[in-house]
């Protein structure tokens, strides 16, 4: 049990450094315009009715990479219950995409996969990272858990 709330909180700060280092891409791809200050979520919500399509498709590709390889942190890290691991991990990763859709309102598109993509990425992500440790318990309390 502590292994998973481990690889949870691994997750989380791992998925959130790759969420971050793929947004610091788009915006350096799509430079916000002069005059916007990207900490003053009222100028952010103007700004996204008239983003180019890339700069909405870096933020759905930064909250599916940190959902991704955040699953794939699970995976590794986890020992039984993989998928519900990566489950709760997903249900984290759509908590903090609903935050972003509630501070900034988005193209309907765009909140219809923010909400249906973390929990599955999580879930793929742990089956990925999963091949790379062995299934065999390691430690005592793993063998008395019953894996």
């Amino acid at each position: 049990m502590l292994r998973n709330v481990l690889a949870v909180l691994a997750a989380f700060f791992v998925g959130g450094l790759c969420v971050f280092a793929v947004e610091m891409m788009g915006h350096q791809v799509y430079r916000l315009p002069e005059g916007v200050d990207p900490n003053d979520m009222k100028q952010i919500a103007e700004y996204i009715k008239t983003a180019p399509l890339g700069s909405i498709l870096f933020v759905l590709l930064a909250q599916s990479t940190g959902s991704f390889v955040g699953g794939v942190v699970t995976g590794l890290i986890s020992r039984v219950n993989k998928t519900t691991t990566a489950i709760f991990y997903g249900v984290l990763g759509l908590i903090m995409a609903g935050l972003n859709l509630a501070l900034i309102p988005h193209p309907l598109w765009f909140v219809v996969l923010s909400i249906l993509l973390p929990i599955p990425l999580a879930v793929l992500g742990s089956r990925l990272g999963s091949k790379f440790v062995s299934s065999e318990p390691t430690t005592s309390a793993e063998v008395a858990e019953g894996h």
